[in-house]
């Protein structure tokens, strides 16, 4: 309720239910106990944490998603449960920043394909904000959501190999891997990179330290 002003004039006041009474220079205020429900939909900030309440709680499951939980590392969390206890509404520029960080740090950007309501979308611009989320423009509809503030889901990155071998096994941004380099001698890498295959062309082949073997027997032989 919102507050009351009623002048003492020497007959009794009645209080009402969940309020506290405030006097002042002879007035009394009515105050209401009750706090302000969070809205679902709506984002909120608590000691370094910045939720988006996506439904009502219902003792069981959690009601959020966000950054934070546990303060102020700012990790993204599926699993989040805020009540009304000290949770205020957050400035939405702060809530786009996190989430553009968000979107780049799981791969989100030009290029890439994003599994989309279980639809295959290449990206052909990087991530933006509007008011219902992340988007991004893609080569079919237009536009996808990368994250939807109704729903608090991220889209997935569907990821693709940088190298297949003439054996099929694929091979993706960061993978470990043998090679075969241009005198027959087997190496290892630590972590496959575009660049890496961009440049180290002479390596006549790239697989499992086991598939290095198969490919010198099935190919150097003497």
């Amino acid at each position: 309720m919102k507050n009351q002003r009623i002048a003492i004039a020497g007959d009794a006041i009645t209080i009402p239910e969940n309020t506290k009474v405030i006097i002042e220079g002879g007035v009394v205020i009515f105050e209401s106990k009750e706090k302000p429900a969070l809205k679902v939909g709506e984002w909120y900030t608590k000691d370094g944490r910045v939720c988006l309440k996506i439904s009502e709680y219902d003792g069981k499951k959690s009601n959020a998603v966000g950054f934070g939980i546990f303060g102020i590392d700012r990790k993204w969390s599926d699993y989040m449960t805020i009540f009304h206890e000290g949770w205020k509404p957050v400035d939405m520029q702060k809530v786009k920043k996190l989430l553009i960080g968000e979107a780049e740090k799981r791969g989100f950007k030009k290029g890439v394909t994003a599994k989309v309501n279980n639809n295959a979308r290449k990206l052909t611009s990087d991530p933006y904000t509007n008011t219902n989320g992340i988007l991004a423009n893609d080569n079919e509809i237009g536009w996808v959501m990368l994250f939807d503030s109704k729903t608090g889901k991220w889209a997935e990155i569907i990821r693709e190999p940088l190298y297949t071998n003439q054996y099929g096994t694929e091979f993706f941004e960061g993978d470990e891997y043998w090679y075969v380099n241009s005198k027959n001698l087997i190496s290892y890498c630590d972590s496959m990179r575009f660049g890496n295959m961009k440049h180290c062309t002479g390596n006549k082949f790239r697989g499992t330290k086991k598939e290095c073997y198969q490919y010198l027997a099935d190919n150097c032989k003497e």
